[in-house]
This record gives C-alpha cells, structure tokens and sequence, in this order.
C-alpha cells in the first residue's frame, strides 16, 4: 500500500489523517508539522478567541441580568484562555496517536518530486499541502519609521507570546488600533472591549465593516459595535505609521482629510495570503487558483492534493476539514480505481457558512441580497424575522437582532443572513432544511454531530 505525507497539522491536515483511517486506509500516514498541532486556529485563532468570547458574553449578559459591575481579572482570563488550548491540543495529540499517525515537527521542503525532512529526501506517494495561511505584515504596506514593532501584532503575536501582557495593559488602560474591519477585526475590538479603560478604533478601508456580507448585517452589526469605548471609521486609508517614544502616531485619510491618532497598540487584520510551498507551485497560473475541483495541484505529474487554506477564497477551519473528507475520498479512489472522483466546487464554497463571534453575533452563507438581485435580475424573494419578537430570546433577554433569507421564485434559499445571540447553531440548522452539504461552523457545539451523521 502507498504512504501519504500530510504537511500541515491544522484542522485540516489532522481531519485528512483521521479520514483516511476511517475509509479503511492502513499504510503509514506521516504528518509533517512545523509548530504545534491544531495550527493557528486552536493556538493563535479560533480558539483562544472563542474562549475569550464566552467571557465577553457572560460579562455583558451578568451585567444586565444582575445591574451589577463587574471586576475583571486579566490573569484569570489568560489563564483560562491557556487551559482551553492546551486542553484541545492534547486532544488532537492524542486523537494522531490512537490513530498511529506518525507526527514529525519540522519544516518540510522540497526537490524536485522529493520531500526533504531533517534534511534528508524521501520519495513520495502521495502528497497533501495543509500549509494554511499567514497574516499580511501591516508594515509591509504603509509609510512608517517603527523602531519598536513590539506593540504591533497580528493573530499570531497576540494571542501567543503577547497576550498576557496585552491583557494587563488593557486592565490599566490603553489605546488600541485595529487595521482591517472584517472578522478578525470586529472580533478582536468586540471582545476586548469589555476592558472599559481602554479605547479601540477599528480602521476600515471600504464603506462598511463586514464588507463581504449583506449590507443590512453589516449596518446592524455598525450599530452595535461603534459605541461606548469602540470606534470605527469607515472608507478610511491607513497612511502612516511613526514612533512616538512609548507610543504611536497613526495618520488617516478619511473622506479626502488627514487624521490622526496616538495609540499604544497597533493590531493588523488586513488579511492572509495561502502559505504555499513555492517550490511546488506553477508560477504561469496567474488567476492564483492552484487546484482543480479534485483538490489536486494543476500541473503536477505526481499526486499532490491542496485543502484549507491554500485553495483560496473562504479562509476557514471548518471548510478546511470539509475539503479533508474530499481528499481522503479521492487518495483512496485513486489507490483502489486509478481515478477521482469527488470534487470541492464554488457552488459547494457558497455554502460554507461564515460566523463572526462578536457580540451580537452574525452567520451567513450563499447570496447577500444585492448579489441575488443582480443575478436574478430583481426576481428575488426576502424574508425577515425578528428576535424582537421570539419568546426565547425575550426570555433570554437578548432581542437584538433578526434572520433574512433570500429565495428565488421557485422558493428555494439562495442566501441566508442573521445577527443575534446564537446564530452560530442557527445557521447550520437552516443549511441542514435545505441543502446536501451541510458544514458545521467551527468552533461551534453544531461540530459534535459530525462524528453522528
């Protein structure tokens, strides 16, 4: 039986090792991994974020339930923050050793049609690039003088080797900027709000927060962030960046004037770019889709399968180890039949769902209301439901917020947008009414039925 070298131990290298066990596959699987199991999404991502906002929500919802005002305690909160990881981390360990996968931690390269590991060349069956994503370097694009960068983070500083003194700095007040109004952004100044002595701005270069999803989620989600010690300036140009001793002085353009704003702290969300071994890739293929709809490297003579992050377009954990169960399908079909079979589609990217877990939250997938207009030339039909209205959320005393769907003539969902508490359940709820694919958001509790159906 062939072998498979998996490079990349995030969700979606380990969901491939865990598939390929599962449809029977018994030959050695190598996992290749250059930092820690679970990748940036269970150290330096979902995560700890997630874990961040289940105390952000409970401090909201204590203060309103009891009136009450709340002392936080940043060393607890790290503490906890630390536990969650380690915790699943040791689970994803454990999970590659019950199923003998062999996990090596180093940087893989590569010759040729060789993988090199501790400098030695190895031959390959099959080869599958689970290598994610890296955070764009603020710096990298604007004008700056920085001599002390060490206050400006992106995913990885901040919630690595950062967070503890982040933390305590927030607790005594400072002032952060956040570069990047989309879900990275949002959730960071949401959660982190709830240090009351410390103020955020959000610096967004298009005309609303959230620019990928509808615009009504967009507006209602402005509403709810841009206030009390969170700032946000829309259609609004990050030019420069200079040292101000202890501090920094940021320069904006807004609206065609300068601003400026002096800040302790300096977070980048402008995006990621897939983390691809350039020694693999065919540098003629200028449209930067690297994989055809069997997830397979276009170009390449040997078997060399791309998931998650380096196919582009949806950066997200859960669609990463959707695209897994497809490569785990189409290594064992090539074994056993000589062909592939299983494809990853745009049809099957529309829907995979997107949460952003800020507070409210929002979740949606498919068609926002413009784009089904502008396909379906207006033949569109929307429907709107309020929290406002549900006895749940009354009880809950959480009524912000509404779910909108948009349908074609014929009654079938096109799109599917909500705000509010919970949404993350919700929305796989509607995925699974009406759809063959249904992705399970991560990290949601929807995720356990996975291992059920």
């Amino acid at each position: 039986m062939k072998e498979v070298f998996i490079v990349g131990g995030g969700p979606g290298g380990v969901k491939l090792a865990e598939e390929l066990r599962s449809l029977g596959f018994e030959s050695k699987i190598y996992l290749i991994e250059d930092r820690f199991l679970g990748g940036e999404c269970t150290n330096v991502g979902c995560i700890p974020s997630k874990a961040l906002f289940n105390f952000s929500k409970n401090f909201y919802k204590t203060q309103k339930i009891f009136n009450t005002d709340i002392t936080l305690n940043p060393d607890n909160i790290f503490t906890n923050i630390r536990r969650v990881v380690n915790t699943i981390r040791k689970g994803i360990e454990d999970k590659l050793k019950k199923l003998e996968i062999d996990v090596i931690f180093d940087t893989a390269k590569f010759n040729n049609d060789k993988i090199i590991i501790f400098n030695k060349e190895y031959n390959y069956d099959v080869l599958a690039l689970a290598t994610g994503s890296y955070p764009i370097n603020i710096l990298d694009l604007v004008k700056s003088d920085i001599k002390d960068d060490s206050k400006i983070l992106n995913n990885r500083t901040l919630w690595g080797d950062k967070l503890k003194d982040f933390l305590n700095d927030l607790a005594k007040g400072s002032r952060i900027l956040i570069v990047g109004g989309g879900y990275i952004g949002l959730e960071t100044a949401s959660l982190f709000s709830i240090f009351k002595k410390s103020v955020f701005y959000i610096v967004e270069l298009t005309d609303r927060i959230l620019f990928n999803a509808d615009k009504e989620i967009s507006n209602e989600l402005f509403k709810h962030l841009n206030k009390d010690n969170v700032n946000i300036f829309i259609s609004s140009k990050l030019i420069e960046i200079k040292q101000n001793n202890g501090s920094y002085l940021v320069i904006f353009e807004k609206e065609g004037k300068l601003e400026q704003l002096e800040v302790d702290y300096i977070i980048s969300a402008i995006g990621r770019k897939p983390n691809l071994p350039l020694e693999l890739i065919n540098k003629s293929d200028t449209n930067n889709i690297y994989f055809d709809n069997n997830l397979r490297l276009k170009g390449s003579k040997k078997l060399i399968f791309g998931l998650g992050d380096v196919t582009s377009f949806k950066m997200l954990a859960h669609k990463a180890e959707y695209q897994a169960k497809i490569v785990a399908k189409n290594i064992v079909d090539y074994f056993y039949k000589n062909k592939l079979s299983y494809e990853y589609t745009l049809n099957i990217e529309s829907l995979i769902p997107g949460v952003v877990f800020t507070i409210p939250q929002a979740a949606f997938y498919g068609l926002t209301e413009d784009e089904a207009k502008n396909k379906l030339n207006n033949n569109v039909i929307v429907r709107k439901a309020y929290f406002s209205a549900n006895p749940k959320a009354i009880a809950d005393l959480d009524r912000i917020g509404f779910v909108k769907i948009i349908y074609n003539n014929l009654g079938e969902i096109l799109g599917a947008h909500m705000i509010g508490n919970d949404v993350d359940l919700l929305v796989s709820v509607l995925l699974s009414y009406h759809s063959e694919v249904v992705v399970f958001p991560h990290p949601t509790l929807s995720e356990i039925l996975n291992e059920l159906i």
